[in-house]
Parts: C-alpha cells; sequence; structure tokens
C-alpha cells in the first residue's frame, strides 16, 4: 500500500515450471499494474503456497496447499525479508491424522504479529491443539487450554479485521448443527463467536465484517458468476 492508493497482490502460479508470480495492482476500474514482486520461495511438496493472511505488508505462508509440510513464514516484500517460523509442535509424524488451519494478526497495542495455528486430531478432536507465534519472542506458546468448541473448515479462508483474526466455524455437540464465525482477538488472545444461519465464505468488504454466498441458479455454466454479500454495519451484532 501506498501513500495515496490501496494495492491487490494478485498471484499467479506456473504449475509445469513449478513457479509462482506475484504483482501488485492499483485497487481502481483499470486494475492498472504498479509492479512485479520477486517471490522469494519454492514449495518443497506443493505447486504454490497457501496465503494465509497479510497485515501491514507483511504476509503469512504456509506450505500446505494439498501436502502439510508444517512449512510457515513470513515475508516483507517492501523491505525484502523473509522469515520461517519455528517448528511447530504438532506433527503428522508425531500425532498422526489430523485437519488444521492457521491465521495471522497484528496487535496494535504491543507493536507486534502472531500467527495462531490450529490442529483437531484424528479430523475431529474438540477441543483442538491450539498455539499461538509472538514476533517479538521468536516462539511458540501452547494456549489448548482456552478449550476452542468449534471445529474452523480445514484450511479455510480467514481475514482480519478489528484486531482480530476470522474464520468460518461449525458447532456440532448435541443434535443441532449450526454454522458461526469464530474470531480470534490477536491482542487479547482470546476467541469470540457470532453464529448465523447459512454456510459461507468469511471476508473483509469495505473494512466490514461480511459473508460472500455463491448462488447456484440450476445452470451449471453460471456456476461462479453469481454471489450475494451480507455486510455487517455493526461489527459483533449479528442482526445488523
Amino acid at each position: 500500500m501506498n501513500k495515496d492508493n490501496k494495492l491487490f497482490l494478485v498471484r499467479g502460479c506456473s504449475i509445469d515450471q513449478h513457479e509462482e508470480h506475484y504483482s501488485l495492482h492499483y485497487d481502481n476500474q483499470m486494475f492498472d499494474k504498479y509492479a512485479k514482486v520477486r517471490f522469494p520461495l519454492k514449495s518443497s511438496a506443493n505447486n504454490y503456497f497457501r496465503i494465509i493472511s497479510s497485515c501491514n505488508g507483511v504476509i503469512c505462508l504456509s506450505d500446505d496447499h494439498f501436502v502439510i509440510t508444517n512449512d510457515l513464514y513470513l515475508w516483507n516484500r517492501s523491505i525484502q525479508k523473509l522469515m520461517a517460523l519455528p517448528p511447530v509442535r504438532v506433527t503428522f509424524q508425531l500425532h498422526g491424522p489430523f485437519m488444521h488451519n492457521i491465521g495471522f494478526g497484528f496487535d496494535p497495542v504491543t507493536d507486534d504479529y502472531k500467527v495462531i495455528r490450529i490442529v483437531y486430531l484424528n479430523y475431529v478432536t474438540i477441543p483442538p491443539e491450539v498455539d499461538i507465534f509472538t514476533l517479538s519472542t521468536g516462539t511458540w506458546r501452547n494456549i489448548s487450554h482456552l478449550g476452542l468448541p468449534y471445529i474452523i473448515q480445514d484450511r479455510g479462508p480467514q481475514i482480519n479485521l478489528n484486531g482480530a483474526a476470522h474464520w468460518i466455524a461449525s458447532d456440532r455437540r448435541g443434535y443441532l448443527h449450526c454454522f458461526l464465525i469464530v474470531s480470534f482477538h490477536v491482542g487479547d488472545e482470546v476467541f469470540h463467536e457470532i453464529i448465523f444461519p447459512l454456510s459461507l465464505d468469511v471476508a473483509n468488504f469495505l473494512e466490514s465484517l461480511s459473508l460472500i454466498e455463491m448462488q447456484f441458479d440450476g445452470d451449471w455454466s453460471n456456476v461462479g458468476k453469481h454471489y450475494c454479500v451480507w455486510v455487517m454495519e455493526e461489527y459483533g451484532v449479528a442482526t445488523s
């Protein structure tokens, strides 16, 4: 982002050449190209990296798009700095099969970046194993005692808003099965939830927490062309 314009980071990948290509574009109608970005990594097991999220120009990347390698990185393109995170605590080699999700956020109070990793052993074990990495200390901490009672979609999308990471999750306790937005406040390190009746994708639209629903009208040629966007006008208030 520069002083006057917001920029989009766009990724393309060449499966044949096993390379990724990044570029920055202006957030305008013409989608003008601002700059080409040299990507410093090459996946060891996947065709390309998964972008977790970005904060203040710092991008969190995971090499787990298809095959989980447990490799996590923070990349600051503006100063050409790349940081590999320390080894994670929960791995397939030590704990067996699992599904997981990763979040990334910034705490403006302490001026610190944090990465949160949520792992469901045997794919469904609740509460999950939860660890948090703090950039200022360079270490992971086990915060599984928080006892998250929900299942977050495996490697699902995550957005940052109001100092918190947000995911779509489901509550399968008892006979009821509802969907909700789970947030993790990076500063306070506390989980919160907002219940809603549909299964959608979470998004940040005009700096508001939003949900995106892909609509299907029965014509398969139109799949992915029609969307409905739900915008939360007052953060944390589901009825808004």
